[in-house]
């Protein structure tokens, strides 16, 4: 073994020597490294197989290496001349050790300094190295050559990548540091580098501050790209999202951001991304939708305030306050799929968490399917989401309701073909239900209920115990009900538009106790262009809702009538003598019956039926100013389209009983008089002071005076009473004594 040892002592110690010798004769050769630059640039362009051009050359030691630095480097396509890769420099680390050993150069790591990179994916996973100034050649062998270096590294670069399969779209990168180890058909490399927004696109635009981390374990032939398997990490932190989005897309007036977070686990088969798992995170994201002409300029369904104003529809506007969850891709063809899990959204400061989405796109990035389930969701995250939507029915409408409350579970099935109507399905519960009114939709406030709908039909089941309703300008003050029960269905009509009708409703409050139901048509010209309605003839006016109502009421409190009239509906005179006329009592029962459409209500010309009757006790009515009210009456009343008729059967008026009353306003949508029917029995003194101290006091108060009565008497009054400044009070008035009386 000794003179093995002793041999290799000495060889080494040659080699110490030789190298000592190559590293002195190299110092002694670096000032005059530039004049072989032409003989090395010709030997590079044959080993690289394209024309190479080099302005000057460089030969210094790093350490122990040798390193040559090439400057202003320029490689051409082999037939078109056309510039594949500017440089501004070439850096050749040699190794010396690997050399020896070798009998030939060795390099450590070829390294490219300012490269400008312009990478193109086509639709079957081919990826090639574009030209810049060369006016876009697209050369595949260019990239091999990359790929097929031992060690490559890229140091402030700037790479362009566009992909093909996903509509064109380009992902700019600058400040790029890179490094590359090929070994045959193993590929791993190492990159940092910082997106450019692609509304920033020039010359002149600089990358964003926010660094992107990608580190790649791939496998495959260098030459072949669309055979390559492997996995790729990604980790982004503080992006904007406009230098994200393609530009036409982004924008400072389309989409602004804070900071958009995310890391990536992406695996590649054949050259093609077959799944990525990613967590995301965004801050501070506003969408804002371009500006739509309004589809109602008259304004009749346009959103209104809680009184019915109008109010000016502004451009959609989006705002997440914050967003991160796990998201999935996968291609699914011909498109791709994106699921999330421990999705949390937060919306104008409200949000959820576990939101589960799923979503599928065609190959162009067109949402083709979405399918939400929500556990427990506040209403108020829906009005902007809704309001920025781009595709369902009348979006702007259901976002101006402004809907409040709590929603869950939630499940919702969105389909949007290529051609033809989107179709959709919802199943959901709400608590606590709040509606601004818009238009000729009604407020609410306190609903609980659950809904299964689609884009046909739908059942909604309710049960509240404190809604409010906002049904101006039909009633001018909201209505509260502590009970609420019932359900409502609806479908499309045949001929265009929607029916909805009613299982049966009941509602209550201390004032009354309601029970009913109704089926009312809504026609398509009243709701727009829904999809999947029929139009209407050209030039046709609205043709308004069609409405069968039947409603029952039970202990009615009559003092609170005033909070039910349809003052809509009504005159004002009518409003004013119902409410200054019941003062108190109670309606044990009534019935409304409203049948016909509702632009023709009241049904003066027969076009429809309403009726309202009903009957009361322990009335007090103050019929007309002036004259002493009834009290402990019992009788009832009727409202329809010919006519209201008051009817007493028993009552008092002082001491006096009454019986046989009745007021009839023969029109009173239109009303001009009263005529009062009534008779009264009772003591003769209170015929005496009824035409004292009533409007009869003008022409029988001095007879009234002059009399002194006793006994009892009866009293038949028929009056007409004007309610207008018109017309003159009518009297006809006949005093009896049946039994004895004194005069």
């Amino acid at each position: 073994m000794h003179p093995l040892i002793h041999w290799a002592q000495r060889l080494a110690l040659l080699a110490l020597i030789l190298l000592a010798v190559l590293m002195t004769a190299l110092r002694l050769a670096l000032p005059f490294a530039d004049h072989y630059r032409e003989a090395l640039t010709q030997a590079l362009s044959a080993r690289l197989q394209h024309p190479l051009s080099v302005e000057t050359m460089t030969l210094r030691l790093a350490g122990w290496s040798p390193q040559l630095v090439l400057g202003n480097v320029t490689l051409r396509a082999r037939q078109t001349g056309a510039d594949l890769l500017h440089l501004r420099a070439l850096q050749l680390d040699l190794d010396p050790f690997a050399s020896l050993m070798a009998g030939q150069p060795r390099l450590s790591v070829l390294t490219l300094v300012g490269a400008e990179l312009a990478l193109h994916r086509a639709r079957d996973g081919r990826v090639s190295l574009v030209g810049l100034a060369g006016g876009g050649t697209d050369d595949p062998d260019a990239l091999a050559i990359l790929l097929t270096v031992g060690q490559l590294a890229i140091t402030d670069g700037d790479v362009r990548f566009t992909d093909d399969a996903l509509g064109g779209a380009m992902v700019r990168l600058g400040r790029l540091m890179l490094r590359l180890h090929n070994d045959g058909r193993f590929h791993q490399f190492a990159l940092t580098a910082s997106p450019v927004s692609a509304a920033a696109e020039g010359a002149g635009a600089a990358p964003a501050d926010a660094p992107l981390e990608v580190l790649a374990n791939l496998r495959g032939e260098a030459d072949d790209t669309r055979q390559w398997d492997g996995e790729v990490y990604l980790r982004l932190t503080d992006a904007d999202l406009p230098a994200l989005l393609p530009a036409s897309l982004s924008g400072p007036e389309l989409v602004r951001s804070q900071g958009v977070h995310l890391e990536s686990w992406n695996r590649l088969e054949q050259g093609a991304l077959r799944e990525s798992l990613n967590r995301v995170g965004m801050s501070g994201v506003v969408f804002r939708g371009p500006a739509e002409p309004d589809p109602d300029p008259a304004g009749s369904l346009a959103p209104t305030d809680d009184w019915g104003t109008g109010l000016a529809t502004p451009a959609p506007v989006v705002v997440l306050d914050q967003l991160d969850g796990l998201v999935r891709l996968t291609p699914a063809d011909p498109g791709w799929r994106v699921q999330t899990a421990q999705l949390g959204v937060v919306v104008d400061g409200a949000g959820r968490t576990d939101l589960g989405l799923d979503l599928r796109l065609t190959a162009d990035r067109r949402l083709s399917a979405l399918d939400l389930v929500v556990t427990d969701l506040d209403l108020h995250v829906l009005a902007p989401l809704l309001s920025a939507w781009p595709r369902l029915p009348a979006p702007y409408r259901i976002a101006a309701l402004d809907p409040r409350g709590r929603l869950g579970p939630l499940g919702v099935q969105v389909r949007l073909p290529p051609q033809g109507a989107p179709t959709w399905q919802v199943t959901a519960q709400v608590q606590g239900l709040g509606l601004k009114r818009q238009g000729r939709i009604p407020g609410i406030t306190g609903l609980d209920a659950s809904l299964r709908a689609n884009q046909d039909s739908g059942t909604l089941t309710f049960g509240s115990t404190g809604l409010g309703l906002y049904l101006r300008p039909l009633l001018d003050a909201p209505l509260l009900f502590e009970r609420l029960g019932g359900g409502l269905t609806w479908g499309r009509i045949p001929a265009g538009g929607w029916q909805v009708a009613s299982t049966e409703l009941m509602l209550g409050n201390p004032d009354l106790t309601a029970r009913g139901h109704f089926v009312i048509d809504l026609p398509g010209d009243l709701l727009g262009d829904l999809p999947g309605d029929l139009p209407g003839p050209a030039g046709a006016p609205l043709s308004g809702p069609f409405l069968d109502l039947t409603l029952g009421l039970q202990d009615v409190d009559l003092a609170k009538v005033r909070h039910y009239l349809p003052v809509g509906a009504l005159s004002p005179g009518a409003t004013q003598w119902l409410t200054q006329a019941l003062v108190a009592g109670t309606l044990p029962r009534g019935e409304l019956v409203l049948r016909g459409p509702l632009h023709r209500f009241p049904f003066r010309a027969g076009e429809g039926r309403f009726e309202l009757s009903l009957d009361y006790r322990d009335l007090v009515l103050r019929y007309l100013t002036g004259w002493p009210p009834i009290e402990a009456a019992t009788g009832g009343l009727s409202l329809g389209a010919q006519g209201l008729e008051v009817r007493l059967d028993q009552g008092r008026l002082y001491r006096t009983d009454l019986s046989q009353g009745r007021a009839v306003i023969s029109d009173p949508w239109d009303p001009r008089r009263l005529a009062v029917h009534l008779v009264a029995n009772g003591p003769f003194a209170d015929a005496l002071t009824l035409m004292r101290d009533t409007p009869l006091a003008g022409k029988l108060g001095p007879l009234a005076k002059g009399l002194e009565v006793a006994g009892p008497a009866q009293f038949v009054l028929d009056l007409g009473l004007p309610l207008d400044a018109t017309g003159a009070i009518k009297v006809d008035g006949r005093l009896s004594w049946p039994g004895p009386a004194s005069l």
